[in-house]
């Protein structure tokens, strides 16, 4: 509230539900902080438009994940607060076999009825916008992987892919039609 009117009315939401007075403060200074006042402030009205019921959820002793549901919610929240809305994205997959085409991002509001992710370990999480030439590999650990697609949309793949082990890092290459080789992604 202003000393004069207008009152200034903001909105902004989490990107997952928050229960704790401490992480609802500090995101709440997080928008604040990016917000001009037009006047000097006398009071400050906080309203929540929708509640949800809290959710217990149980870890196990054996998890080897040791952050709780609750600091990767307060992550997101805190992320979204700083960043924006728009910049927070999550990653789904389409179910098309060329890596260049398999995913899309999604906001964190949007729900997807992708198919479910391949298993991390076949495919990296980085891949190169445009793959780079390479030499032939050395140490191959796992492969080939053929990849033969596209043939639909006119875009048409076929590839031999690898994990290969070069300089100590892990990389997933690949061998074209050509016999040539190139560097399509790393692994973490």
């Amino acid at each position: 509230m202003h000393r004069e009117p207008p009152d200034t009315h903001w909105r902004f939401g989490l990107a997952r539900p928050e229960y704790r007075h401490a992480e609802l403060v500090q995101i709440c200074r997080y928008q604040l902080e990016k917000k001009q006042l037009r006047a000097p402030v006398l009071e400050l009205h906080l309203r929540c438009q929708q509640f949800q019921p809290q959710v217990q959820r149980q870890q196990t002793c054996l998890s080897d994940d040791q952050s709780t549901p609750d600091e990767d919610n307060s992550l997101l929240n805190r992320l979204q607060s700083r960043l924006g809305t728009e910049q927070l994205q999550r990653i789904s997959s389409n179910g098309d076999p060329r890596p260049e085409y398999s995913w899309h991002p999604l906001s964190l509001e949007q729900q997807s009825a992708a198919t479910p992710a391949r298993d991390p370990r076949e495919r990296p999480l980085w891949l190169l916008q445009t793959p780079l030439p390479c030499s032939p590999p050395t140490q191959i650990l796992c492969g080939p992987e053929r990849i033969d697609a596209g043939w639909w949309d006119h875009h048409p793949v076929r590839r031999d892919y690898y994990q290969v082990l070069a300089h100590e890092q892990l990389l997933w290459i690949f061998r074209d039609d050509q016999g040539q080789w190139f560097i399509q992604g790393y692994f973490a």
